[in-house]
């Protein structure tokens, strides 16, 4: 827990200072990275949506502690631990 409130602080204060992007930019971006638009997305309000957009592809997209395809093959064990069925 407190490895995820540090890298959240961290994502949040490199947030200070950043212009904020239209809905449709984050939209237009989202879809340009992942090639899809996912539904939980639609249903985010403004600010959130573009807070949370920029955290993630800041954290998630970039080579940090974990490589990026480290952190993605994590969320695929991840998910199947879980029996997700997605």
């Amino acid at each position: 827990m407190l490895t995820f409130s540090v890298i959240y602080y961290r994502l949040c204060a490199s947030l200070k200072g950043r212009v904020k992007m239209a809905r449709q930019d984050v939209l237009r971006d989202l879809k340009a990275t992942l090639g899809i638009i996912p539904g939980f997305v639609e249903q985010m309000p403004d600010k959130v949506l573009d807070e949370w957009w920029d955290a993630s592809k800041n954290f998630f997209m970039v080579d940090t502690a974990l490589p990026v395809k480290t952190k993605a093959l994590l969320g695929v064990c991840a998910a199947a631990a879980v029996h997700c069925r997605y």
